[in-house]
């Protein structure tokens, strides 16, 4: 995937704020993110894309390193940086961490990577390289797109010609993977078991947000702080995660 082209056309740096619905994914994940954080940490962000989670971390005085394959990412970062952060930007990809000391980091977030790599052994390779980074005792986070997901938001709220004329296994109700790869739960749970991992955690991070975005957005502050917090309330469930664009799990070392 030539993702210079692919962000060319996706606007990365406002993915998570340009609405109320689309701050879902990101509140939820940092408040879950921050159950693990303590004083003093050292913190990876692989796929760090505009620095969403580097920059909060950065801020809040962690020791932040963003890894990030676009070229105008890296560079929208270090603008955004203040000179106060401990913030390291490199640019690379979460296939080749040999720069990275081993056992350096306390926390690593890999929260984009998996979006972008189309076979199970390239998926292994960057848990593998993830895994090799981390201390004994911290904890990784991965996020993955989910294909049944995306097929109610593509059928029902983007494309009105989808079922008909979309690009998707008929038999399977597999997505293509354009311009995104997207994974069921099922070939997720799969390929863990087949490598010996086996998460610690689950959880939907955006929910139905997409699916909801413009009733979501409709909201008044109070009913939406309502909405947020029984969406924290449920996003652990089993149930619930397939019923969510973007699902992320934990590895603990």
């Amino acid at each position: 995937m030539d993702l210079e082209l692919i962000y060319d056309y996706f606007d990365e740096e406002h993915r998570l704020t340009a609405s109320p619905a689309r701050t879902i994914e990101f509140l939820t994940t940092t408040r879950q993110i921050e159950k693990f954080l303590k004083p003093g940490m050292r913190i990876l962000d692989v796929g760090a894309g505009t620095g969403a989670y580097s920059l909060k971390y950065a801020a809040e005085g962690y020791s932040v390193t963003a890894m990030e394959p676009v070229k105008k990412h890296c560079a929208l970062i270090q603008t955004k940086r203040q000179p106060e952060m401990d913030l390291t930007v490199i640019q690379g990809n979460a296939l080749d961490l040999s720069s990275l000391a081993e056992e350096a980091f306390d926390l690593v977030l890999c929260l984009g990577p998996l979006y972008h790599l189309e076979t199970e052994a390239q998926r292994t390779q960057c848990v593998r390289q993830v895994l090799r980074v981390l201390k004994p005792g911290g904890a990784a986070f991965f996020a993955f797109i989910n294909n049944d997901m995306v097929f109610v938001t593509e059928a029902m709220v983007y494309n009105s010609e989808f079922l008909d004329n979309g690009r998707y296994d008929r038999s399977t109700f597999k997505v293509a993977d354009i311009p995104f790869v997207f994974l069921s739960l099922e070939q997720v749970h799969r390929w863990l078991d087949a490598q010996g991992w086996t998460p610690v955690q689950e959880f939907a991070a955006d929910g139905m947000a997409e699916l909801l975005a413009e009733k979501l957005n409709a909201l008044k502050p109070e009913p939406f702080q309502s909405w947020l917090e029984f969406h924290m309330a449920m996003c652990e469930k089993p149930q619930m995660l397939g019923a969510s664009n973007h699902v992320v799990f934990r590895l603990n070392k």
